[in-house]
């Protein structure tokens, strides 16, 4: 049996390759009992009656979605920072996550990206150096629809203690009532 999208030879069904599949479009498929012949040369009796089968395109992800964009400064490698999660169409898509270059990607490499979609830091981060870093991540459904989008990491600010820039000797008169030095600090 054969149509102008689809074509069945034994038990495969053949989309006609140049065409193209509308998304969000339902395509239906029927077979008639004794229709579909199996590698032996017998007719396959999976179909007692008539079966229609539908399937619809697969649609690409349509956006990223970060649980937390923002993370302490001066935490230790590994921090978990969020988690990634994909919006689909596509009824029980799954999805794997990677970084990817391009536009926004500065700071991919101060980051770890596990395929689930965790975002960890690489390595120690710094507020006073830079309180807003980028990346740019991708989303890759099961059959290989993809999205890629850029986020923004905030880098807070922790109260620290100040770190004095040099070594300094004090000295004052014995019973002196009080003394003033000053010692720059960063």
């Amino acid at each position: 049996a054969t149509s102008p999208l689809f074509s069945l030879n034994g038990a495969t069904v053949t989309i006609d390759p140049s065409i193209t599949l509308v998304a969000g479009t339902t395509y239906n498929l029927r077979f008639d009992s004794g229709a579909i012949e199996d590698l032996n040369g017998d007719y396959w009796t999976g179909f007692a009656s008539p079966d229609e089968w539908s399937f619809s395109p697969n649609l690409p992800p349509t956006d990223l979605h970060l649980s937390n964009a923002s993370v302490p400064e001066n935490q230790p490698v590994g921090t978990l920072v969020g988690e990634f999660n994909a919006s689909d169409p596509d009824a029980n898509a799954t999805h794997a996550f990677a970084f990817i270059g391009g536009q926004g990607d500065d700071h991919n490499n101060l980051f770890q990206l596990a395929a689930n979609g965790t975002l960890t830091t690489n390595a120690g981060l710094d507020h006073e150096a830079n309180a807003t870093l980028s990346i740019r991540v991708n989303a890759t459904d099961e059959h290989s629809a993809s999205i890629e989008k850029v986020f923004a990491i905030q880098v807070g600010d922790l109260n620290e203690p100040p770190v004095f820039a040099t070594t300094a000797t004090f000295a004052t008169a014995e019973n002196n009532g009080s003394a003033s030095f000053l010692v720059p600090a960063t």
